[in-house]
């Protein structure tokens, strides 16, 4: 069996509320095939959101570990896990992580300037393209429908071919008829030789997975 590119084990994670202590990791372990989409459902509250945070190095887990292509991503300096993102993790969002002073294209270029060797113009245009925003790239965020922010975010996530795309709720904020035409450009552009996870409450989005992973209280089930 090919090696996991994505690999988190045994994670745990607690949190104070007040004077007791939270537990919204418990013992969870994800592998992740190259190549592979992997859909995590749960309820609100089951640790989906921390376990993202978690597997970009947003966060580090109070036990276990998390490793990308080999690299540590957990338990470093904050400017190494910076780094790390910016050159091997692409993070969708179910809001709009666009800068709003800037046109779609200008939000290309300002993730391309992250990555370890900045994107030319035309690839930057070529998303655009495969996405079918090019007639809007000149476009202030504010000026998007919602499927076309979504677009737009998914482009930006995938400037400079990361090796872990990671989507948090990337159709809530879309209609059904956007959601397919979304999660259409999901499957098809996602890195071919890298890892996808991504969260949803929705089941059609689940369905599309290569696999899914259910989480409550959590804990993987």
């Amino acid at each position: 069996m090919t090696a996991a590119l994505l690999e988190a084990r045994g994670l745990h994670r607690f949190y104070r509320r007040g004077g007791e202590e939270v537990a919204a990791l418990r013992d969870v372990n994800l592998s992740v095939q190259p190549g592979e989409l992997v859909a995590v459902v749960g309820p609100s509250g089951s640790g989906k959101s921390t376990l993202m945070n978690l597997l970009a190095g947003l966060e580090d887990p109070d036990g276990g570990s998390v490793t990308l292509a080999g690299h540590a991503v957990s338990h470093q300096p904050a400017n190494s896990q910076a780094r790390l993102r910016g050159r091997l993790i692409g993070v969708l969002t179910q809001t709009s992580g666009l800068v709003e002073h800037l046109d779609v294209l200008g939000n290309l270029r300002l993730a391309g300037s992250f990555r370890p060797t900045r994107p030319a113009a035309a690839d930057l245009v070529g998303l655009l393209d495969q996405v079918g925003l090019r007639q809007r790239s000149s476009a202030r965020p504010s000026t998007l429908s919602g499927g076309e922010t979504a677009r737009a975010n998914l482009a930006v996530a995938l400037v400079g071919n990361p090796s872990l795309l990671l989507a948090d709720e990337p159709t809530a904020e879309v209609s059904r008829v956007e959601e397919t035409g979304l999660l259409d450009l999901l499957r098809r552009m996602r890195p071919p030789e890298g890892a996808t996870v991504l969260v949803t409450h929705s089941p059609a989005v689940a369905r599309a997975a290569d696999r899914v992973v259910h989480l409550l209280d959590g804990r993987v089930q």
